[in-house]
């Protein structure tokens, strides 16, 4: 009886620390199962904190991106406009008259030259030929002895393009009248007295009148 007492005590035990064992094991493997399960989480968060992270770098490398492309785009326009002024042929004159003119339909020779840059005037022929297409712009001043008139008109090529007037009874006068024209290389631009109206250009060297003038402002 005692000796089967004694294995049933120790079946009893062996049951007892096999529970144990499992119980043990069990909470072993709960507490790895959390452990993973917050590690988990822990990765999910790195991942999405370096995900916006890599976002935020993809935008600065966009933002930098176009702004090099604007940079790039105000270099090429800074070189247009460096190598457009390079080329610009600077044209420009001033002439006076240092006679008087009387008459009718006289081309009238402009001969007192203060300033040809590239040379587009001549006076000996009162005539500026255009060296290059482009805008002009040209100022006649004219003056009339008192109790006359003058009457003179600019001319490009055979074509009459403008006039301008001056005169009084009492005083002698001048007028200035100013001209923007689109030339082609080749017109010759010029001035003469009207056909039929006007008979005195007057000619004062002192003031500098009468004067024609001309200067390139926009080549094309």
């Amino acid at each position: 009886m005692k000796f089967v007492f004694y294995l049933s005590f120790i079946a009893l035990c062996v049951a007892i620390d096999g529970n144990r064992w499992d119980i043990s094991k069990r909470i072993l493997v709960d507490d790895n199962f959390y452990t993973l399960v917050a590690k988990l989480n822990s990765l999910e968060q790195q991942v999405s904190a370096l995900t916006a992270q890599t976002s935020e770098i993809m935008e600065l490398k966009n933002t930098i991106s176009r702004q090099n492309n604007t940079i790039s785009e105000l270099q090429q326009e800074m070189a247009f406009v460096k190598s457009s002024q390079g080329k610009h042929n600077q044209i420009a004159f001033m002439a006076y008259l240092t006679k008087d003119v009387t008459g009718h339909n006289n081309h009238i020779y402009f001969d007192n030259v203060t300033l040809n840059l590239g040379n587009a005037y001549n006076p000996h022929h009162g005539t500026f030929v255009v060296p290059f297409n482009g805008t002009y712009q040209f100022t006649i001043t004219t003056c009339a002895l008192y109790n006359h008139e003058s009457f003179v008109e600019l001319y490009v090529n055979e074509a009459r393009f403008g006039s301008i007037q001056a005169g009084d009874t009492q005083l002698w006068a001048c007028s200035t009248k100013l001209f923007l024209i689109n030339l082609k290389s080749g017109d010759d631009v010029y001035v003469k007295q009207h056909e039929t109206a006007g008979d005195y250009m007057l000619s004062n060297v002192v003031e500098g009148q009468p004067c024609f003038t001309g200067v390139l402002l926009y080549q094309q």
